[in-house]
């Protein structure tokens, strides 16, 4: 009775695990994110790649990806007019909780941040990671845009 409880024990332990791992290689979707890279992305000296800001046309920055230990996020932003419109992240998460985390986090911080028309917002409480990884990101790609 006991080897045989060990055995059920030891099956249900590897099936989980191999569950878990099949379902840890999977990029997070997150509301407002995007998995195909924008146009009109910023040069590698910094300088925006087109005049979105005299024109009044929109212009797509991307940021820099910033990578944790718990996955990495990418945001790219788009301007008109001088204005933060847009502002989406591709986000990886390593694992299901960061992706759960990243889920809730990364909504918030997108309205904070085209109400704020910054990255000088606050950070979501129980989301360091995502927070942190976010804003620099956005910061990277405002940088590019010039704002």
């Amino acid at each position: 009775m006991r080897a045989r409880a060990i055995l059920g024990s030891a099956a249900a332990s590897l099936s989980i695990l191999v569950l878990g791992w099949q379902l840890g290689g999977q990029p997070a979707t997150v509301a407002g994110s995007t998995t195909s890279p924008p146009t009109g992305t910023g040069t590698d000296d910094g300088s925006p790649a087109s005049s979105a800001l005299d024109t009044g046309a929109a212009a797509s920055y991307t940021g820099t990806t910033s990578t944790s230990r718990y996955g990495s996020i990418t945001v790219s932003i788009t301007v008109e007019d001088g204005t933060l419109t847009d502002a989406t992240a591709e986000v990886s998460a390593d694992d299901g909780r960061s992706r759960s985390i990243s889920a809730r986090a990364v909504p918030l911080l997108r309205s904070e941040v085209l109400t704020a028309q910054s990255a000088d917002v606050s950070m979501v409480s129980g989301a360091t990671y995502t927070s942190e990884g976010y804003l620099s990101s956005l910061q990277s790609a405002l940088d590019q845009a010039g704002l």
